[in-house]
């Protein structure tokens, strides 16, 4: 190393080199130095000077160069200020005085020229006549910015931070008459600690890893604990150690806020009668509402503002008017409160059916308004391989419409129904077992033909039926068959939190009475279910339940029946089957297939036999093949 490289050497560079030294050294296994730099303490306890002896040949050759290079002022003053340095986490405040009396003076020996003893006083005073004495209140100002300066990296004190009290310690020096400090531009952190990072990030918020194998990392705001939480750590680590901030650095820096929040899935919403609202911890039982606390480890929180008096008179109405039987409206309010219930034992499935508008997506808004959040699952996305996951922390699952007539998988469905464990998986993420708490509603014109007959699938079933159709625009036809006019101010005025506080108080009563009974007020029994189930589930018996009657001297074309069918799809939003599927589902049902003339003088043609028209009158055949469909 060249003399030109030396005297670029700083203060603080030279003064951390003794302090490696001082820590580093050891004689017969002892630290030699840095067990006399304690002994100090002693010293200057019972007011004595101590005269702090290096020995020129114990020192590094790194040391020893630089000694030979440097000036003996700058050389010395580095000495002095690694002594103190040593010290000042153990004296405090008293260190100040110290200084200022000059009680530590230090010295090198074994090497010519260095012999005599430094005195930091002595050399403050060739410099400066300053020799005032820091008052107390000076004092722990001094000592609340050294603290800061003396910040490890990690710690959450930012560069600025520490130029600020470079700045207030030269200023209070200044006034309090003792030696200012020359700082330099030289960093004088140590080597950042990770676990400080952690721990100061972790001091900022309050976080919960879920201890399985995607560890999902949540973020406390708002009295709940949502998803996301790297992001307010990348923000942090952006903030205040924007040096450090690399992929490497992050992902350390997060695995150890992971492996030090790690909580079990057990724990989360684990008191079923506490409930998570917009302003405090609400208790199902007691009725009383206390303030969040990051504690009360909770993923679902409804959006409701509680309000003991709230009532709801618009939602009441609106039940009345679209859910046409009082049973069902109990029905539909049962529904609703079961979302109160997460450990519920009633393995219900709700089924909204009607065609048009009919209020089903009403509903649907004021349980999602209440509940805050849903997963939007078909009865055909529950048996996907990724999308089941979706029900993980979700309180009911609601899709907009499930209009399918195709037979479809029933496995997940009765196992998310009845809370059965099933594994499930997010794409990119580790497969989980989920304990389903979302209660599955779904609204449909035509619910989905399930491939599972069973007593068990139509025990599940809970079919509630909207009949009143609503439109805006009413004509003559539509008011006869008793449609009203729809009203989009009424229908948004529902979703007010004065309503949905109402909603909610309702709620809680009824989930308190449906918990001591275990069961739905109004339900069907299984072989009604069915029943029900398998007519609206199969548009040609639906066909022939509502447009037909059975004859067995009726007969007509097949085409005829066909174009009925599709008009009677069209009328009620069905699904139609194409030609030769309802002919063969037809055929089933009872219809015979044989050849008869239209009339006396036709050649025979293709017809059905074995249902007439319930709406349509009917001639006596001139013979037997010949149809009954009036010319």
């Amino acid at each position: 190393m060249t003399v030109e490289e030396f005297s670029n050497y700083t203060d603080s560079a030279i003064c951390d080199a003794f302090k490696q030294f001082f820590n580093l050294f050891k004689e017969n296994n002892e630290s030699k130095y840095y067990d006399r730099i304690i002994e100090i303490q002693g010293y200057l306890a019972v007011g004595k000077d101590y005269i702090f002896d290096v020995d020129y040949n114990d020192l590094t050759p790194k040391l020893k160069t630089i000694i030979e290079k440097m000036d003996k002022k700058k050389i010395h003053k580095a000495l002095h200020r690694a002594d103190y340095e040593i010290l000042i986490n153990r004296m405090g405040d008293g260190l100040i005085q110290v200084k200022k009396d000059g009680k530590i003076k230090v010295r090198i020996s074994n090497l010519d020229g260095y012999g005599e003893v430094y005195d930091s006083v002595q050399e403050q005073n060739i410099d400066s006549k300053i020799t005032a004495t820091p008052s107390p209140e000076i004092s722990k100002k001094l000592d609340k910015h050294w603290k800061t300066m003396k910040a490890k990296k990690g710690s959450g004190v930012t560069k600025k931070e520490k130029e600020i009290a470079k700045t207030k310690i030269n200023e209070l020096e200044k006034l309090a008459g003792i030696e200012i400090t020359d700082f330099d531009d030289r960093d004088e952190q140590e080597e950042i600690d990770l676990n400080h990072v952690r721990d100061f990030i972790l001091s900022r918020h309050d976080f919960m890893t879920i201890d399985d194998k995607n560890r999902d990392l949540y973020f406390y705001k708002d009295g709940v604990y949502r998803n996301g939480g790297e992001t307010s750590i990348d923000v942090d680590i952006e903030e205040f150690y924007q040096d450090e901030s690399t992929s490497r650095f992050r992902h350390e820096v997060i695995e150890k806020i992971k492996i030090k929040t790690l909580t079990n899935k057990d724990e989360i919403d684990s008191d079923d009668n506490i409930k998570n609202l917009r302003n405090g911890l609400f208790n199902i039982e007691t009725g009383v509402l206390e303030p969040h606390r990051a504690n009360h480890k909770s993923i679902t929180q409804w959006n409701v503002n509680y309000n003991k008096n709230a009532k709801c008179p618009k939602i009441f109405k609106f039940l009345n008017d679209v859910v046409l039987e009082s049973s069902e409206r109990v029905t539909v309010l049962e529904m609703m409160a079961e979302l109160l219930w997460s450990k519920s034992t009633l393995t219900k499935s709700y089924f909204l059916l009607g065609f048009g508008g009919n209020g089903k997506s009403t509903i649907r808004d004021i349980v999602l308004t209440m509940v805050g959040h849903n997963a939007d699952l078909s009865f055909e996305d529950l048996s996907d391989k990724y999308k089941p996951a979706e029900l993980d922390g979700k309180l009911v699952n609601f899709p907009d419409e499930i209009d399918d007539t195709k037979i479809v998988k029933s496995a997940n469905w009765k196992s998310t129904t009845s809370k059965k464990s099933i594994l499930v998986q997010r794409k990119f993420g580790h497969p989980f077992p989920l304990n389903n708490i979302a209660k599955h509603i779904m609204p449909c014109n035509q619910p989905p033909q399930i491939d599972d007959k069973s007593d068990g699938t139509y025990r599940r079933i809970v079919p509630i039926h909207f009949d009143q159709i609503f439109t805006h625009s009413l004509t003559p036809e539509l008011i006869k068959k008793g449609a009203k006019k729809a009203d989009d101010k009424f229908a948004s005025s529902l979703l007010e939190d004065e309503e949905i506080a109402g909603l909610f108080n309702s709620l809680v009563l009824i989930v308190r009475r449906l918990k001591k009974r275990n069961h739905l007020t109004f339900s069907l029994t299984v072989s009604e279910v069915r029943q029900e189930w398998e007519t609206i589930t199969n548009t040609t018996k639906s066909f022939i339940n509502q447009v037909l009657v059975r004859d067995e001297k009726g007969m007509a074309l097949k085409t005829d029946y066909y174009r009925a069918f599709v008009k009677f799809c069209g009328e009620k939003g069905f699904k139609v089957d194409g030609i030769n599927t309802f002919y063969a589902n037809f055929q089933k049902e009872g219809a015979i297939d044989k050849k008869a003339r239209l009339h006396e003088k036709s050649s025979p043609q293709h017809c059905f036999s074995g249902f007439w028209f319930n709406d349509k009158p009917k001639e006596e055949p001139a013979e037997k093949n010949q149809s009954t469909l009036p010319q």
